[in-house]
């Protein structure tokens, strides 16, 4: 994936998908998710920091409803440090 448009058209796919549920063994199973995106800038050399700005996305998607995506901006960042302890990033 190597633009946010190719992640954010994959994740939107990913909770369609899910959306419809499953059936196993004649067993309805409902299911739904949050997708926190993140993309590594080039001077990011370090994968924790890009694993971190996603998990701050997931954070915000999940505060907003389930269901749905969130990309990771630098004002999520700023925004949630103090609320959740994530540390530098």
């Amino acid at each position: 994936i190597a633009t946010e448009d190719e992640a954010t058209a994959l994740a939107a796919h990913i909770l369609r998908t899910i959306a419809g549920g499953f059936t196993i063994n004649e067993l309805v199973i409902a299911a739904s998710m949050s997708i926190g995106i993140a993309m590594a800038a080039p001077e990011v050399t370090d994968v924790e920091v890009v694993y971190k700005q996603a998990d701050i996305a997931l954070y915000q998607s999940k505060s907003n409803a389930k269901g749905n995506f969130r990309s990771f901006i630098p004002i999520c960042r700023r925004n949630l440090i103090g609320r959740i302890g994530f540390g530098s990033i």
